[in-house]
Order: C-alpha cells, then sequence, then structure tokens
C-alpha cells in the first residue's frame, strides 16, 4: 500500500509540474520523461498510450511526447558525458540520434565550440549540431575504412601462412622430407599459433573503451582495438561497436 501511495504522489507530483510548465521545454520534458521512464504512469492507466490518451488528449499526441522524451534523453545523455545544454530540441536529438551514444557528446561539444568561436554564444544552432555529426559520421566512416585496410594485411599474411603449412606437409611426404614428417606435430602446431595470433591482433574495431581516439590502456591512443581486446570488452563496451572489419 505504502508503495501505491508513493508511486501515485510521484506521479500527481510530475504532472502538477508538466501542466504548469506545458510552454517551458525543460521542466516540461523532464517531467514527462520521469512519468514514462519511472513507469509512474502505470498507476493511472496500463499503457503509455491509454495513459496519454486519458489525461493528456488535446495538449499532447503519442508522438509528440516521445520526441520531447527522446529529446530529453539525449539531454541526459550529453550531460552525463561532460556537455553543459541548456536545452537539446527534438531536431537538435534527431540529429544527434544518428551516432552511438558515445559519439553525441563529442558532437555536441564540437557543434558547441564553433558557435562560440563564431558568436560567443555557448549554445549551438540545430544546424552547427547537423555539421557537427556529418563530420564525425565522416570520421568514423574513415576509420572503420582504415580498420578494414590493415586487417585486410593481416588476412593476406593468414593466407601466406597456411600456403606454407601446406607446402611444408608436402614436402613432409616426399622422400627427402623423411626427416621433417616426424615433426610435423610441432610444425602444425607452431603453424596454428602464428595464425591464431596473427587473427588476434589483427585491427577489428574502434576503440570501444575510451570511444573517441583518446590515449588509454586499450587502444593505447590507436583508436582502434583487436579482437583479443573486443572479446575480453564488457557487453555494455561491446554493444558500442556498430561496425568491425
Amino acid at each position: 500500500m505504502s508503495d501505491l501511495v508513493a508511486g501515485m504522489a510521484r506521479l500527481s507530483e510530475q504532472e502538477e509540474i508538466a501542466n504548469k510548465h506545458l510552454a517551458s521545454a525543460i521542466e516540461f520534458a523532464a517531467a514527462l520523461h520521469e512519468i514514462k521512464s519511472g513507469g509512474l504512469y502505470k498507476f493511472k492507466s496500463p499503457t503509455w498510450e491509454t495513459y496519454l490518451q486519458d489525461h493528456w488528449s488535446g495538449k499532447i499526441s503519442r508522438s509528440q511526447a516521445d520526441r520531447i522524451i527522446s529529446a530529453h534523453t539525449v539531454k541526459l545523455t550529453l550531460e552525463s558525458g561532460g556537455a553543459k545544454p541548456k536545452v537539446v530540441t527534438t531536431k537538435q536529438a534527431q540529429k544527434l540520434q544518428k551516432l552511438p551514444t558515445n559519439l553525441q557528446v563529442a558532437a555536441y561539444e564540437k557543434a558547441a565550440k564553433k558557435r562560440y568561436e563564431e558568436s560567443q554564444t555557448a549554445e549551438p544552432t540545430t544546424e552547427d549540431i547537423d555539421e557537427a555529426v556529418a563530420e564525425i559520421e565522416q570520421e568514423e566512416r574513415s576509420q572503420i575504412d582504415l580498420i578494414r585496410m590493415y586487417a585486410a594485411d593481416f588476412s593476406a599474411m593468414v593466407k601466406a601462412v597456411k600456403a606454407v603449412g601446406l607446402r611444408i606437409e608436402q614436402l613432409s611426404h616426399h622422400a627427402h622430407g623423411a626427416e621433417l614428417s616426424g615433426r610435423m606435430g610441432e610444425v602444425r602446431h607452431g603453424i596454428d599459433e602464428i595464425i591464431q595470433a596473427l587473427r588476434m591482433s589483427a585491427p577489428y574495431c574502434e576503440c570501444c573503451y575510451c570511444g573517441q581516439k583518446n590515449k588509454c590502456d586499450a587502444c593505447k591512443g590507436r583508436g582502434w582495438i583487436s579482437k583479443a581486446l573486443y572479446r575480453n570488452a564488457s557487453k555494455e563496451l561491446q554493444d558500442k561497436v556498430t561496425e568491425h572489419a
């Protein structure tokens, strides 16, 4: 019962804030975000859609509410990454959400820096953010292309080592390879170890530890990591990787 009372009280509090600040994007977005993300709407309606229809009909549509909440979520992401946006509009959020969350802060800060250099204003425009997102997308594309190019060198070397291993195997079956045939176990083991070392050391993906090609213990400032380091990363870090070689 106490949980029900507390939940209803929280919901009423957030609804009061939302109603009071319908014309204020910041407070309204924060209240709406709390109602949905905290599951407070369930104290009045079985679903989010039903809640909006029953209690916000004529004031805000489902699509508007979801865009506002999405924008507030992006604002929270930026704040957790060290940025200090006063407000994030729905259009700005849509631009930033083209990028993985670990790059949204970089894009926002790039846009804010440009806006400050041009007009001494800290808040970037939607156009500033759009441009910054496009630049980072291009940088990321260039980076993954380089990773794939480097990985191709390792793949070629793996094929070469396999070819050498096959040639050694063939040689061991000839009369003049009689001494070699008795050592093929260690040869095969050595070949397998070389191939495994090449595969696990090859550039595999962008560094999911630092995310922005900063110096870190994992990538050592290279901006990429091997498959071995990727496999050692937590599931949360692995999920940041959208493409790999």
